[in-house]
């Protein structure tokens, strides 16, 4: 048993080690990576989703087993084909595709990543566990920089925060899946309210 724990341990240390190294070198992608019954975006891919794609929202963790924050966001299977289609009519490309990751190119060059990243608000349980990081700042920052058609004004950034977790409850297929992925999409929603409400203290 405790011979399978660490194994365990060792897989899911290795996964966040192999996307942080992906994340390293990215400048132009988005990679999406499939975690049961959601599509995740981490560190620059995030960035460039939320600035290029779709509004979501952001979430910062510290996570032990690579020892630093880590930033992302994610959302369900079943808006994966209409964000998909988004991505081909608006001229970018799905340069690589598994049954567990997609690629998707053609996006201008990251800058300034660290300090965007900085401006998103850590979830209150990774605040607890990273005792020696500052606190972050202040929520009305979380989504910059938006698209520059967007206005850069809080409320706004919450609204839109609210809409798109009421969007995702509300398109659930719910009849079409196992107690347990019900489950593990609420756990997720859950999750995301924890950090929004958060962020307003």
């Amino acid at each position: 048993m405790l011979h399978t724990v660490r194994r365990t341990v060792k897989f899911l240390f290795m996964k966040m080690v192999d996307i942080l190294e992906l994340e390293r070198h990215n400048l132009t992608k988005v990679i999406l990576l499939k975690e049961g019954i959601f599509w995740r975006v981490y560190e620059k891919s995030a960035m460039q989703f939320v600035t290029d794609v779709k509004i979501l929202k952001l979430t910062k963790r510290y996570i032990k087993t690579v020892g630093c924050d880590v930033a992302s966001s994610g959302f369900p299977d079943s808006s994966l084909s209409v964000i998909l289609n988004w991505v081909t009519k608006n001229g970018y490309a799905t340069y690589e595709k598994s049954e567990n990751m997609i690629v998707l190119s053609g996006f201008p060059e990251i800058s300034y990543f660290e300090e965007w990243k900085e401006k998103i608000v850590r979830s209150v349980k990774s605040q607890n566990q990273g005792k020696q990081y500052a606190l972050a700042t202040e929520k009305k920052h979380l989504n910059e920089p938006l698209k520059n058609e967007l206005p850069q004004k809080k409320d706004l950034n919450d609204q839109i925060a609210i809409t798109t977790l009421l969007n995702e409850v509300r398109d659930f297929p719910l009849g079409n899946k196992t107690p347990i992925e019900t489950m593990i999409f609420f756990a997720e929603i859950q999750d995301s309210l924890k950090s929004f409400f958060a962020g307003q203290k």
